[in-house]
C-alpha cells in the first residue's frame, strides 16, 4: 500500500510534469505519423537547443524533464502489477539519462526475470 506522504509527493510533484520533445523537427515528425492528435498546446514542452520554445508553460523549469522520466518509469513498472499490488514499485532505481525506449527495455527484461 502506498503511504500518504509518497502518494502526496507523486500526485503533486511528479504527475503534473508534462512530456517534452527535443526539437521542432521531432514534434513535426511525431505529428505527421499520428502520435499526437489534438490538444498538444498545453501538454508538450518543446526544447530549442538550450532554451524552451514555450517557457511560459513550464511547471518546473529545471526539472520537468527528469520528473516526466520518473513518471514514465513508474508507469512502465506499474504494468508489472501482480496479484493486486496495484503495480506500485517497491525498491530503488537509479537511471542515468533515461528515455522511454530504455525504460521499456528495462521493464521487459525485468518481466522476463520475474516468475509469475
Amino acid at each position: 500500500m502506498i503511504t500518504t506522504s509518497l502518494g502526496f509527493f507523486i500526485r503533486w510533484e511528479i504527475a503534473p510534469a508534462r512530456m517534452y520533445i527535443n526539437s521542432l523537427d521531432q514534434l513535426y515528425k511525431a505529428t505527421d505519423i499520428g502520435y499526437f492528435k489534438t490538444g498538444i498546446e498545453n501538454t508538450i514542452n518543446v526544447a530549442n537547443f538550450d532554451s524552451w520554445l514555450n517557457s511560459d508553460s513550464l511547471r518546473y523549469y529545471n526539472t520537468e524533464c527528469a520528473r516526466h522520466e520518473i513518471l514514465d518509469i513508474i508507469g512502465c513498472l506499474g504494468l508489472l502489477s501482480y496479484k493486486g499490488n496495484g503495480g506500485i514499485p517497491f525498491g530503488h532505481i537509479v537511471a542515468y539519462k533515461p528515455d522511454l525506449e530504455l525504460t521499456v527495455r528495462f521493464v521487459k527484461l525485468l518481466k522476463e526475470l520475474l516468475i509469475f
